[in-house]
């Protein structure tokens, strides 16, 4: 098996896993005031997946350097909301 088929397969279980998960995650994981879709970053003061979810955000800010005023493209993540 080469590669390409490796990778092929793999993207047909990522995408098959999103197919059969998506309504969970929205009725249960995903809240319009953050809009996003992942576990966030929890430390001891963490007391909510919102928090959670800030943390990290802001975490990945730092790290990129974005700072106040600018705009950031967010592609690929989350789910699909515009």
């Amino acid at each position: 098996m080469g590669s390409e088929e490796i990778a092929f397969g793999r993207k047909k279980d990522i995408i098959e896993y999103y197919e059969k998960s998506r309504w969970g995650y929205r009725l249960f994981w995903f809240r319009d005031d953050d809009l996003a879709m992942h576990y966030g970053f929890w430390g001891s003061r963490t007391k909510s997946l919102h928090e959670a979810l800030l943390n990290e955000n802001r975490f990945l800010a730092d790290k990129a350097r974005i700072i106040e005023g600018e705009y950031v493209l967010d592609a690929g993540c989350g789910v699909g909301i515009i």
